[in-house]
């Protein structure tokens, strides 16, 4: 229990019992800002729209591990003064008395050397330099997911567990396909690549449409791959456009991205929520197709991490969220401008995103990109700092990053969660620890009856009257 909490229930005579039921449950008051995005096994979602049953990923002590958890409540409140606490690439905004997971060094007094534990503080009492928990690998608590056929004016000839066949319309207007009813590593890569490089190109006056991939003739590797998934997975060849992409004539196929969340173009692509649930390994297809596409490997000999550019910043943001639910840390997006390509008066809007870890696990199949990915010397695995190792105390799950800044953040609206099992989860990347509802359901239904409620020390001043 910390300190001034303590205090005040000695100085109030609350019984034993009692202090176990409040410490932690409402008492602490803690809370995170609503835009903070918590772990769950839908991705990333802002804690405002966390509902009961979500489940969400916590750090159980005991086994020393992250595990899946389901949240019990949602408590919203209200607005309250925040501060934006930066660690390493990772950035959350709590109420000064939100408690955190901590590694602390202490040194008995007469003893030369000292050790480090772990302990939960409030982030009032921590300070750049201090070390908070990082987490570094979510459970992988994903499933295949079922697919959205398009509605096309054409007759089905077959289907299976993996796929739809599709045959051409007494019209021959559609050319054969197959269409796969669940995700897979082969079909995720292949969309992957197509949110970077894909579109589709319509047909004016006639109901037809073909998919179109930017991968040019200089990248023949690429293109070989690319034309492998594609047979193997939609039973259709892909050609060579021209110099500059491939196609595939396909109308069926050019509505299967669409249906199935992946429609717009280069600035108007989203990533679809559906891929967030996905198992890590499509996860991790679906982003190395985007890094073949839109990414790159620096081969420096200071540097050899991946860079991901794209004019598209929401959709970059997406692939941030994304790479962070597969353990794969990222840095800010930052943003520049450039001249337009054709027009020397212009400028026009870039995003440029690194990822860092370990993005080896990345499901890249350009050897533009996989020959460059091993050559790193060093990975921040989050188990020293500054000369310090504290291997000891990190592992496949958890590690430690120095708190950089912490500093004022205005007033906004706040909220918290009651999680089962640990009372803790993993937001912005943070263990952070939860409320428990119990104290604040009673609250309200005391109000009702008409109890009034202060901070202890004006209730305290308030009995000795």
């Amino acid at each position: 229990m910390p300190a001034d909490i303590k205090e005040t229930f000695d100085r109030l005579g609350i019984p034993e019992a009692e202090r176990k039921f409040l410490a932690g449950a409402g008492a602490q008051y803690e809370c995170l800002s609503g835009t903070t995005r918590v772990a769950t096994a839908r991705g990333l979602t802002p804690i405002r729209e966390i509902e009961p049953g979500d489940i969400v990923f916590a750090f159980d002590e005991a086994q020393n591990r992250l595990i899946s958890a389901p949240v019990k409540a949602k408590m919203d409140k209200g607005e309250r003064e925040v501060f934006e606490l930066r660690v390493h690439t990772k950035t959350i905004r709590a109420t000064s008395n939100h408690p955190f997971l901590t590694l602390s060094y202490r040194r008995e007094e007469g003893k030369q050397r000292g050790r480090f534990t772990r302990e939960w503080k409030y982030l009032r009492d921590l300070k750049p330099g201090d070390l908070v928990a990082v987490a570094k690998k979510l459970p992988d608590a994903g499933q295949p997911y079922t697919l959205t056929m398009p509605n096309v004016k054409t007759k089905v000839v077959g289907s299976n567990q993996t796929g739809v066949k599709y045959d051409p319309d007494i019209t021959g207007s559609y050319n054969r396909v197959s269409l796969p009813t669940t995700t897979s590593t082969d079909l995720m890569w292949w969309l992957g690549l197509y949110v970077g490089d894909g579109f589709i190109h319509y047909h004016k006056g006639a109901d037809k449409a073909r998919v179109e991939f930017a991968i040019p003739e200089t990248d023949a590797p690429l293109r070989t791959e690319f034309k492998n998934v594609t047979q193997s997975v939609f039973d259709i060849t892909a050609t060579n456009g021209d110099p500059n992409r491939m196609t595939v004539y396909s109308t069926i196929l050019a509505r299967y991205p669409e249906v199935n969340g992946l429609a717009g173009r280069a600035l108007t692509k989203r990533i679809p929520q559906w891929v967030h649930t996905l198992p890590e390994s499509e996860r991790l297809a679906f982003l190395g197709g985007y890094v073949d596409a839109d990414g790159y490997v620096r081969d420096h000999p200071t540097s050899h991490d991946v860079v991901i550019t794209s004019g598209n910043n929401e959709l970059l943001q997406q692939v941030q969220a994304l790479a962070l639910s597969c353990g794969i840390p990222t840095s800010a997006i930052h943003h520049f401008a450039s001249k337009h390509p054709y027009d020397e008066e212009r400028y026009v809007d870039g995003y440029r995103m690194q990822l860092s870890g370990e993005f080896e696990r990345l499901g890249c199949r350009s050897p533009q990109r996989t020959e460059r990915l091993g050559k790193r010397r060093f990975r921040h695995d989050y188990s020293s700092s500054k000369g310090t190792t504290f291997r000891h105390h990190t592992n496949e799950f958890v590690g430690f990053a120095r708190i950089k800044s912490i500093i004022p953040a205005g007033i906004e609206p706040v909220y918290d969660i009651e999680v089962d099992g640990p009372h803790n989860f993993v937001a912005e990347g943070l263990i952070v620890h939860n409320s428990e509802a119990v104290y604040h359901s009673l609250k309200q239904e005391w109000e009702k009856q008409g109890v009034i409620f202060v901070d202890s020390d004006s209730g305290l001043r308030a009995s000795r009257r």
